[in-house]
């Protein structure tokens, strides 16, 4: 062992407790660097390519006016009244809560509402389908509703079907403004949301979580081939899955959908905005995304983010929690601003 001469000893004491301090300093520098930039949204942790990887940022930390000032929902007098607009909700067994929510909030816009399930909730009226619960089963849960809507003579009276998730908040009044000014025809099967890219279709197709909508025309194309054997739908149009519940719901749509004869229509307004998104609007308008997520490679159109990230008269938005759900509608429709 080391023997050092009492001055010696002194300065080596000295110069080991002048390290320590300096490597305290520069710990404590790099840990407020670290969550100053994690909180900017430019150091993300997350890596997984799917929505639910990413952050949940509260509104509570987002200036209302700077986040909704710019989203413009048509006057009353505007809105086409001709128009008429069902929308419905696959619902799972655990979001009857939120489903009530919604039946307070925004679906209260909708000229009709359902929600489709395999229970009965004597809280909540709902349209029973039999169908397998379970995410991987949405697809089977998907195809029920769409027959339902179809062989039902009720339905006829409504131009077009919006179908969303239970986190998804819709501005109903900028739905029916963007039907009423593309002037879109209701003899030709058309259908739109925020649309994504696959190798074997095309005209790509629409994302579940961001809400798709599609007109009468559309329904009963793809209603005839859901209906058919699944010998009679290959040797006319392939892809289209009618026999196993099995598979991502908006994916096998969009497969129906393409073979149906179902075209698919731009959604994004004069700049470029997105009117439906997949994710909630304060990620986009924070960037508060990774790098590695699958909106970057699957979108149709460059994604943005900023305030240039969405359309004035935005549709939709996805990843909307309950207590986010009543804090936007409040925002909207409840709040005034005083210029």
């Amino acid at each position: 062992m080391l023997k050092f001469k009492p001055k010696l000893r002194v300065l080596f004491l000295a110069a080991k407790s002048r390290y320590i301090w300096l490597g305290l300093l520069i710990s404590v520098f790099f840990i407020i660097l670290i969550t100053t930039m994690s909180n900017r949204g430019l150091v993300d942790y997350t890596s997984h390519a799917h929505i639910s990887s990413i952050p949940q940022k509260s509104f509570h930390n987002v200036d209302a006016e700077a986040l909704f000032a710019k989203l413009l929902t048509p006057p009353a007098a505007s809105i086409n009244p001709s128009v008429k607009i069902l929308c419905y909700i696959l619902l799972s067994r655990s979001k009857v809560r939120t489903a009530m929510l919604i039946k307070e909030t925004w679906g209260s816009h909708c000229d009709k509402l359902l929600f489709f399930g395999g229970y009965e909730y004597p809280e909540l009226p709902v349209t029973f389908i039999n169908a397998t619960e379970g995410y991987e089963n949405l697809w089977g849960k998907a195809k029920a509703a769409l027959l339902y809507l179809l062989k039902n003579p009720y339905f006829k009276e409504y131009q077009y079907f919006l179908k969303a998730d239970d986190d998804t908040f819709v501005i109903v009044e900028n739905l029916r403004e963007f039907i009423h000014n593309s002037s879109l025809s209701l003899d030709k099967p058309v259908w739109f949301g925020f649309k994504l890219k696959h190798k074997r279709m095309q005209q790509g197709y629409m994302s579940g979580g961001a809400g798709y909508v599609f007109n009468y025309a559309a329904l009963t194309r793809v209603g005839t081939f859901l209906s058919k054997s699944s010998q009679q739908v290959y040797n006319a149009i392939g892809d289209c899955n009618v026999d196993s519940e099995y598979g991502v719901e908006d994916l096998e749509l969009g497969k129906c959908f393409l073979h149906a004869g179902v075209k698919s229509i731009n959604t994004t307004d004069e700049n470029g905005g997105e009117r439906f998104l997949p994710l909630s609007y304060d990620v986009l308008l924070n960037g508060a995304i990774s790098s590695f997520h699958w909106i970057w490679g699957q979108a149709w159109n460059r994604v943005r983010t900023g305030e240039r990230c969405c359309s004035v008269n935005l549709i939709s938005m996805h990843e909307i929690s309950p207590n986010q759900l009543k804090l936007l509608y409040h925002l909207l429709y409840k709040l005034k601003i005083n210029r």
